[in-house]
C-alpha cells in the first residue's frame, strides 16, 4: 500500500492482493465499508464538490479506473498499470462473490440502469447470481425508509452501484448507518465497467490531454 495525494485529496493505492484481503475482512464485519472506484471525472469534480471528497476520504478502499491517474504522480509501474487497466480487482471480487455464493444486490435509478449494470458485470463474471435489484432515487438527496427497508430484508453481502458520486454521497450520508450491508462497491457512472481499454493512439492522446490537465491542477491546488 502507498499513499497518494491528488488535488489535495489523500488516497491509498493498494495492490490487488491487498485490496482483496481488505474485501474479505469487510465481508466478515457487521459495519458498512465502501469500496470506491475513481476515474478522471471523479477527481476533477472532487476539487469543488465536498460531498465527493468526503465519499473518497471515507472509503475503506479506493481503486483506479485508469492507470494514467497514477502514472502522472509517478507511482505506477507496469504490473500495477496492467492490474488497473484490465480491471483485475473488480473481476476477482465478482468471481469471489459468485464462487462463495455470497449475496449480491444491484442498485440503480431505474430498471433499465440496473439491466445495463448487470449485463456489464456478467460480461466480466459469467453466471453471476444477482439476488436483489433495488431501484434507488439517488438524486433525491436522501434515503427513503422504503428503500432502506427493502435492502435490509435481503441483507446482501455486497451492493454494487453505477451512479453519480455526488448523488451517492448524499444518499449514503443518510443511509449508511441504517442499512444492513457488508460492502458497498461504488462505480462512477462515467466509468466503463466491462470494457478493458486498448492502449491505441486515440486512447494515448486522450490520456495525455487528461494527464496534462491534471498536472496543471496538481500544481495549482493545495489541500482541500
Amino acid at each position: 500500500m502507498q499513499n497518494v495525494t491528488m488535488l489535495g485529496i489523500k488516497l491509498q493505492d493498494r495492490s490487488v492482493d491487498e485490496a482483496l484481503g481488505c474485501t474479505s475482512r469487510f465481508l466478515r464485519s457487521s459495519a458498512l465499508d465502501v469500496i470506491a472506484y475513481i476515474d478522471y471525472e471523479v477527481i476533477r469534480r472532487a476539487v469543488t464538490d465536498s460531498g465527493i471528497r468526503d465519499l473518497l476520504r471515507s472509503s475503506a478502499v479506493t481503486e483506479w479506473s485508469d492507470s494514467y491517474l497514477l502514472e502522472i504522480v509517478g507511482t505506477c509501474d507496469r504490473e500495477r498499470a496492467a492490474q488497473i487497466d484490465e480491471r483485475i480487482f473488480l473481476r476477482e471480487v465478482l468471481n469471489t462473490m459468485r464462487d462463495g455464493e455470497r449475496t449480491i444486490a444491484l442498485a440503480g435509478e431505474s430498471d433499465e440502469a440496473i439491466d445495463r449494470l448487470e449485463a456489464q458485470l456478467s460480461d466480466m463474471a459469467p453466471d453471476l447470481d444477482i439476488a436483489h435489484r433495488q431501484i434507488i432515487h439517488f438524486g433525491d438527496g436522501s434515503a427513503p425508509e422504503e428503500e432502506i427497508n427493502s435492502i435490509n430484508r435481503i441483507a446482501p453481502a455486497m451492493i454494487i452501484s453505477h451512479t453519480d458520486y455526488h448523488d451517492l454521497a448524499e444518499w449514503l450520508g443518510t443511509a449508511s448507518s441504517m442499512i444492513n450491508v457488508g460492502i458497498w462497491l461504488a462505480l462512477p457512472d462515467t466509468m466503463p465497467i466491462s470494457d478493458t481499454r486498448a492502449k491505441g493512439v486515440m486512447t494515448g492522446i486522450c490520456d495525455f490531454v487528461k494527464s496534462r490537465i491534471l498536472r496543471i491542477r496538481l500544481d495549482r491546488y493545495k489541500e482541500v
